[in-house]
């Protein structure tokens, strides 16, 4: 299963956030949040500047309904700044929509 090369991963080199940004994927793919969430907290913690990490960790608090949680994430989202085109429609468009 793809969950275990990811744990394997994740023991070599631990402070891989790409990693574990896809591990978190993996556990939104099999419908659970709580542990996406956690594996995000992680990855936030070793990478604090990637807005793509702190959307899917709203995506995580909104699955299990934690609302008055999402401002601050989305607050911090609206300060970066992306290279993609797309960047206010697919961050900060979010963003509005949760709060």
């Amino acid at each position: 299963m793809a969950l275990n090369e990811y744990v394997l991963s994740l023991q070599i080199d631990s402070k891989q956030s790409l990693i574990l940004k896809s591990l978190a994927e993996n556990y939104f793919a099999i419908g659970r949040p709580d542990q996406a969430l956690q594996i995000l907290n992680r990855a936030l913690h070793l990478n604090p500047e990637n807005a793509d990490l702190y959307l899917m960790r709203c995506e995580a608090k909104a699955q299990l309904g934690e609302w008055k949680d999402i401002s601050a994430d989305c607050k911090k989202i609206q300060n970066f700044k992306g290279d993609d085109p797309d960047y206010d429609f697919n961050f900060k468009g979010l963003c509005e929509y949760w709060i």
